[in-house]
């Protein structure tokens, strides 16, 4: 998974000339919470980019009381892919200061060993769920460029899926979940896409 992120920014460098500028960072904020993101953007004007930003996590959680008590720990896995442009307000170094943009989503969110009671065994069972989705969605933040070419970056944003699908690895917990309506209620709270990241970067090249 971390390879087809590397290669995804590889390739978009690649088809850039070295001779604009291009700013390269990384999601400091989600090193502390297990959340190794990567970002490029490409620098058209002053005023205006196109970038990408991708970031991988994997990190254990509990469910219950018991899970402590027990030292049962479940896993969720995420991978995202954000191709993104922005328009800055009023930048004084180019592409610098505050920005409005927008952006689409992949979203492919993964939850292992979850539990639920089965009214066929009258025991719990465990099972895994799948979340995909494509998010538009609508961004703003703000960014320092230092004269050495590290700079700093805030992003906070909100999009809604355009298309989602949830795939469970147990029908029994699928049919008692639709029964119940926890389903509907689920890919309506997923269907909310929100964004944070206080990133670090640097600029190479020039106009």
């Amino acid at each position: 998974m971390k390879k087809l992120i590397l290669t995804i920014f590889v390739l978009t460098i690649s088809v850039s000339s070295l001779k604009a500028q291009h700013d390269i960072k990384v999601n400091a904020l989600g090193l502390f919470f297990q959340d190794y993101g990567l970002g490029y953007e490409y620098i058209i004007n002053e005023s205006f980019s196109a970038g990408i930003f991708a970031n991988y996590s994997t990190f254990p959680y509990l469910l219950s009381v018991e899970d402590y008590i027990d030292g049962t720990d479940h896993t969720r896995r995420s991978l995202n892919i954000s191709p993104e442009v922005r328009y800055y307000l009023s930048p004084d170094f180019g592409a610098d200061k505050r920005y409005i943009g927008a952006y689409f989503r992949y979203n492919d969110v993964s939850w292992e060993d979850l539990t639920y009671y089965n009214n066929t065994t009258n025991d719990y069972s465990y099972y895994n769920l799948d979340y995909s989705s494509i998010v538009l969605g609508m961004m703003t933040g703000q960014k320092w460029v230092t004269n050495s070419g590290i700079y700093f970056e805030t992003l906070l944003g909100i999009g809604k899926a355009l298309s989602s699908s949830t795939t469970f690895s147990d029908p029994v917990a699928e049919q008692q979940m639709e029964d119940n309506g926890g389903l509907s209620e689920y890919s309506y709270v997923a269907g909310w896409d929100f964004r944070f990241q206080i990133a670090v970067g640097y600029r190479i090249g020039g106009y």
